[in-house]
């Protein structure tokens, strides 16, 4: 048995995943093994032969091409089936919220906890993605295979969730305009002498007041004197 503990780490507004510790094991079966729980999400996906897992107290066979989500504080065992030829690639998946931001954290918990404990078919294009999982036992020290293992587990988490439920939610979740965002979008409008003040006020979503003191602060001036000398300086 081999095991990794590399890992990545992944961000969807109020959702943060670590993927990491990933184990491949090929035909070995550890007789000291015994029923064990984890405070994490386990995945294991088969990839040949069969395993009967005992998750909490039921007996579930998972098959080639099939995975199976084992929930946090689960209790379970898996025992290779005699006279198979068995593989699977197993993952742990960390699933956390981060207070105060908007995002879609219920929706993954609900949809991993919903499908847990059950053999899922695995898509041809989440089998296509799982070689990925390879790619976390490497170690990473340079910029552009980090930026690769950020895609490829971004990608592989979306095929991940494909094949769970293949996102069948209503959950819709506003963006989240930061102060950096309006800054950006106030200097786009500032010299723009077709909004107002007001107008460029709504548009952030600030008092005219409020506006006219951030245009003071960050640029020094109010705005009629910038755009006078916007009109000098071209």
């Amino acid at each position: 048995m081999e095991t990794s503990m590399q890992s990545v780490s992944l961000e969807y507004g109020d959702a943060l995943f670590r993927l990491l510790k990933v184990k491949i094991i090929t035909n070995e079966y550890d007789g000291r093994q015994a029923t064990h729980n984890h405070q994490f999400y386990e995945l294991h996906f088969a990839i040949k032969g069969s395993y009967t897992y005992t998750v909490d107290g039921r007996q579930i066979t998972l098959q080639k091409n099939q995975f199976l989500i084992i929930p946090p504080s689960t209790p379970h065992i898996a025992v290779r089936n005699e006279d198979t030829d068995y593989e699977y690639v197993c993952l742990s998946l960390h699933l956390s919220h981060r207070e105060g931001t908007k995002g879609f954290y219920a929706y993954f918990k609900d949809s991993l906890d919903s499908h847990a404990s059950l053999p899922i078919p695995t898509t041809a294009s989440l089998a296509d993605k799982r070689s990925f999982l390879g790619l976390i036992e490497e170690q990473r020290n340079m910029i552009h295979e980090f930026c690769v293992l950020k895609a490829y587990g971004s990608s592989f988490i979306y095929e991940l969730f494909r094949a769970i439920d293949g996102f069948s939610t209503e959950v819709r979740v506003s963006p989240t305009v930061t102060e950096a965002d309006r800054l950006v979008m106030l200097e786009e409008l500032v010299n723009r002498r077709d909004f107002s003040l007001s107008e460029i006020a709504k548009v952030l979503g600030y008092s005219a007041r409020h506006t006219a003191r951030i245009i003071k602060r960050e640029y020094g001036c109010n705005i009629s004197e910038l755009r006078k000398k916007h009109i000098v300086s071209n």
